[in-house]
C-alpha cells in the first residue's frame, strides 16, 4: 500500500469514528458470519475503534473450520494445519447499523482475513463477491 493510500485510508477511519461519537454511538460490534450463518462478534469500546480498524481486530483463524456446536472439524486444512493461526475482522464502513435494541451501540460487518489484505478464501462474503465478479462478467458477454 502507498503512502499515499494508506493516509486516505487513515483519514477515511478517522471520520469514520468521529461520526460515530456525533452519534453517540459507544460501542461498535464487529461481526462476521461462519460457514453456517452464526454471527461471531467482538464489542469493541469506541475508544479502541479506530485502531482495531487500521490493524484489524484478531479473531481465530479457524472459525470456518468448526460445526455449530463451535467444535473442530478435522481434516479442514485450518486448526492444526495452520497451528492454530489467528486471523483478523476488518470492518467495512458502508455496513455500519445502529443495533436499535442496545443504546449507543452500532454493528459493522467485517472481512475476515489472514492478515490485512490476505483474505481468508472461504469467508462467505469473499464467496460470494467471487460469484458477483464472475456473473458480472457473464452479464457482460
Amino acid at each position: 500500500m502507498t503512502v499515499a493510500l494508506h493516509q486516505r485510508v487513515g483519514d477515511r477511519v478517522a471520520e469514520f469514528v468521529e461520526t460515530l461519537r456525533a452519534q453517540g454511538i459507544k460501542q461498535v460490534r464487529f461481526e462476521f458470519t461462519d460457514l453456517h450463518g452464526v454471527s461471531r462478534s467482538k464489542l469493541v469500546p469506541i475508544d479502541a475503534v479506530e485502531g482495531f480498524s487500521r490493524k484489524g481486530l484478531n479473531f481465530y483463524g479457524g472459525m470456518m473450520g468448526l460445526d455449530t456446536g463451535s467444535q473442530i472439524v478435522p481434516q479442514t486444512g485450518l486448526h492444526e494445519d495452520m497451528n492454530y493461526r489467528d486471523g483478523v475482522i476488518m470492518p467495512d464502513f458502508e455496513t455500519l447499523t445502529p443495533i436499535p435494541w442496545l443504546d449507543h451501540q452500532a454493528r459493522v460487518m467485517c472481512d475476515y482475513e489472514w492478515s490485512p489484505g490476505v483474505p481468508i478464501e472461504s469467508y462467505p462474503r469473499y464467496v460470494f463477491k467471487r460469484v458477483l465478479t464472475k456473473r458480472q462478467r457473464w452479464d457482460l458477454m
